[in-house]
């Protein structure tokens, strides 16, 4: 029990440790609030009718033509429509997979590199459990917390 509370709460914090480092809190959530609805074009013509003060025969006329030379006026409320901000909320599952990625390849990365301290230099279970406080702090400075969790589930058989 007391194991997989340590490995649960460690998975956790790593990822909340890394996922606020790697990625804003504006990568993952924003609100999505549509400004012209996609129902009536009559609506929406005489809204933009209205916005910039034109005429029925420049909206006909519109229709008619593909050319279009707005005032300076007009140009400027076009810039001020395209520059409103969007707010919208988007949970970025490419971003969780990433982490999870990221996270799962430290882990490996960690359990293999006890596998080779090992083997290679011959680090065993009982020397690595007597110092392991201090294998811990070096490996997670060095390489980072999901490595350091892989080489401890190495050496205690998890």
């Amino acid at each position: 029990m007391k194991k997989n509370f340590l490995f649960y709460g460690t998975l956790v914090t790593t990822f909340m440790t890394i996922g606020s480092a790697i990625m804003p809190i504006t990568t993952l959530a924003s609100e999505t609030e549509p400004l012209i609805s996609q129902g009536a074009t009559s609506v929406t013509k005489s809204d933009i009718q209205q916005q910039f003060n034109l005429s029925d025969d420049f909206m006909h006329s519109i229709n008619r033509t593909i050319s279009f030379t707005p005032t300076k006026e007009q140009q400027e409320k076009i810039d001020q429509l395209l520059n409103k901000r969007i707010s919208g909320r988007i949970i970025g599952i490419d971003d969780v997979l990433e982490l999870i990625a990221i996270a799962g390849a430290g882990y490996a990365a960690g359990h293999w590199a006890a596998s080779e301290a090992h083997k290679r230099f011959g680090l065993s279970a009982s020397s690595y459990k007597s110092n392991r406080w201090w294998w811990r702090a070096g490996i997670s400075a060095v390489a980072g917390i999901p490595a350091a969790i892989g080489f401890d589930d190495y050496f205690y058989g998890i």
